[in-house]
């Protein structure tokens, strides 16, 4: 499982970075999970998981896009490896599960762009 190493506020959204070598397998861009965690919640996309705080919650409402990126050496330039925009709905669900302790939801209420 990948974990993003960390995330930066751009305009838009947030970019999401990955500084491992395993590939980032999201199989089906629809299928995300959101799961419940001390800090905020992950989303979980196939391989891969983002964590978000819930400080971020309001900045994401505003600005609904996670655009992933995996470091690759040697490369300086990079395209995204994944974008997800997150829709009025799901922000909305981010909220009601940090005032559940132990709540997951899975569904397709996003959309995801691999590339």
């Amino acid at each position: 499982m990948l974990t993003t190493s960390c995330c930066l506020k751009v305009q838009n959204g947030i970019i999401a970075l990955v500084d491992e070598p395993e590939e980032i397998n999201t199989i089906n861009g629809h299928n995300i999970e959101v799961e419940k965690k001390d800090y905020g919640v992950n989303i979980i996309v196939g391989n891969l998981t983002i964590p978000i705080p819930e400080k971020l919650f309001d900045y994401l409402a505003e600005n609904p896009i996670i655009a992933v990126y995996q470091l690759k050496r040697y490369s300086y330039v990079a395209e995204p490896d994944l974008i997800i925009n997150l829709d009025k709905l799901t922000l909305m669900l981010l909220r009601g599960i940090c005032q559940h302790h132990s709540y997951s939801y899975m569904g397709d209420a996003v959309t995801a762009v691999c590339h």
